[in-house]
């Protein structure tokens, strides 16, 4: 669990505070059993991991009532065996984390059922005992074993009468989610109960587009995460050239062009401070070599590869992507079609997967540019 282990020092979480807060009022209401579920929005690199990881230290260590619970979704972990173990492992040795504050429990990764049984006895948490034996009775059929392990955080609000705050991320992964060898779109829908729950509510992130399209987040709230403002641009910067032990002023021209993102300013900041002579950086070089074949490059590109495995499909969809992006008005997939000689299926197909990507926008059967200069220039 480095994640929580790595959130970043209050000192250095920049513009988001106001954000933090929000969230922070939004899931203590679940002690009166009020509080709603809800989804964290914006484009990649935005922040909406950051903003989980410090709702879960603030959770942790600033108030008693609610407990937290973080989880990764780990592409690794999709079968609903194997899910359904690390997911309620987690959760318990969170939960018990926060009753003492033991810290020490939230880096207990792949500890066994065995392990978690004795971890009971030692908290004299007898409830804890009574959710592992309902497992562990359920372990023959991945779909009890799942059901079992999501409802863990309602059992243990039921038993203990502590609410907690379940806080997900990468959740668009879970449309993965396999029972058999296959994956299984149906068993990610076992999520409604638990987040319908008002003491257990649910806060999830991930690649927006995907997250949106998945039905169990359709009825939740939307809470759209903010790029940074200049001002807070301009000291997030100053705090990355700090830890890596330099100092400057990035070009206002430059910091605006990166639209506030903090995930493109580390990448420019990282590339200008690599070059020999600290106190000689060149922003704009550094963010065009970002840009040609950089940190930033190579993320775009595996996000594109993720979408279109195959070289053609890839080339097409860039190219699309392009027009989109060139085109003053907004393109039909009837358009798209005619443009590159495609049938109208495969210029939706296209299109859509380029949308679920976050390269474009999807608004009323038409598709036009995000507002994302940076990614305009990789585009190109």
């Amino acid at each position: 669990r480095r994640m929580l282990a790595g959130t970043l020092q209050e000192a250095e979480f920049f513009g988001k505070e106001a954000a933090l807060n929000d969230l922070f009022r939004k899931v203590l209401p679940a002690e009166k059993g009020v509080a709603r579920s809800a989804v964290l929005s914006g484009p990649r690199g935005i922040g909406k991991t950051e903003l989980l990881q410090q709702l879960f230290g603030h959770l942790f260590w600033k108030q008693d009532r609610v407990v937290p619970f973080y989880y990764t979704v780990n592409p690794a972990l999709l079968s609903a065996a194997a899910f359904s173990k690390s997911y309620l492992t987690q959760y318990l040795c969170q939960r018990l984390a926060f009753e003492k504050k033991e810290q020490s429990l939230l880096y207990l990764d792949g500890i066994s059922i065995d392990g978690l049984s004795s971890l009971a006895e030692e908290h004299e948490a007898l409830w804890v005992r009574e959710i592992l034996d309902a497992f562990d009775q359920s372990a023959g059929d991945p779909h009890d074993a799942l059901l079992v392990a999501l409802n863990a955080p309602r059992q243990s609000v039921l038993t203990t009468g502590r609410p907690v705050a379940v806080l997900i991320d990468e959740f668009h992964r879970l449309k993965d989610l396999a029972a058999n060898g296959a994956p299984d779109p149906r068993l990610v829908s076992l999520f409604e109960a638990p987040m319908s729950f008002k003491k257990t509510p649910h806060l999830v992130a991930g690649n927006s587009p995907e997250v949106q399209e998945m039905p169990v987040s359709a009825g939740l709230e939307r809470i759209l995460v903010q790029p940074l403002g200049a001002e807070d641009a301009s000291s997030k910067v100053l705090s990355l050239l700090r830890a890596q032990g330099s100092e400057g002023n990035m070009p206002p021209l430059l910091l605006r062009h990166l639209g506030g993102n903090p995930f493109y300013l580390s990448c420019v900041v990282t590339a200008a401070c690599a070059k020999q002579s600290p106190e000689d950086k060149d922003f704009w070089n550094a963010y065009i070599r970002e840009i040609m074949q950089g940190m930033l490059s190579l993320s775009w590109l595996a996000v594109l590869k993720s979408f279109f495995p195959d070289l053609g499909l890839r080339r097409i969809a860039l190219a699309i992507a392009h027009k989109i992006y060139h085109t003053a008005e907004p393109l039909s997939c009837q358009r798209i079609a005619k443009s590159f000689s495609l049938t109208e299926g495969q210029a939706r197909e296209a299109a859509h997967a380029l949308y679920l990507a976050g390269f474009i926008r999807g608004e009323f059967g038409v598709f036009r540019a995000v507002e994302d200069r940076v990614l305009r220039d990789i585009i190109d």
